[in-house]
């Protein structure tokens, strides 16, 4: 029994440490040779530029009671309930319990439940 465990160790010694080393340094290896290899190919690169329409100001104002957003034809607004003050008669109006239901729990993660959709009826003039 011992001459064949020498004989076995012998044979399988070195891929077996060669397989440990890589199952325990693997992880650390990738993600050093990711940070400091791949991070400084993608910190040199261009920014991504998803539209080149001007995007609008936003910014933080002092506070106030309410505030008026007009929606332009065929956009949507949701708000929560508590939020919502008064509203046009000529915009539709629904209560959604969850934004999107493709994505339930990340709509709840994010607070993206019992929100009031404000849709503009009007079709745009092209």
């Amino acid at each position: 029994m011992v001459y064949y465990g020498k004989r076995t160790w012998e044979r399988v010694r070195v891929p077996l440490v060669v397989t440990l080393l890589l199952f325990f340094l693997a992880p650390t290896v990738w993600r050093l040779f990711s940070y400091y290899v791949i991070g400084r190919l993608i910190r040199s690169a261009r920014p991504i530029v998803l539209s080149l329409e001007r995007q609008p100001n936003v910014g933080a104002t002092t506070s106030h009671v309410s505030f008026d957003l007009p929606l332009g034809p065929d956009e949507v607004l949701w708000i929560k309930e508590g939020f919502l003050q008064a509203s046009d008669e000529t915009l539709n109006k629904r209560t959604r319990f969850i934004l999107k239901w493709q994505i339930p729990f990340t709509c709840l993660a994010c607070g993206l439940f019992e929100v009031i959709e404000i849709r503009n009826p009007a079709k745009r003039s092209y």
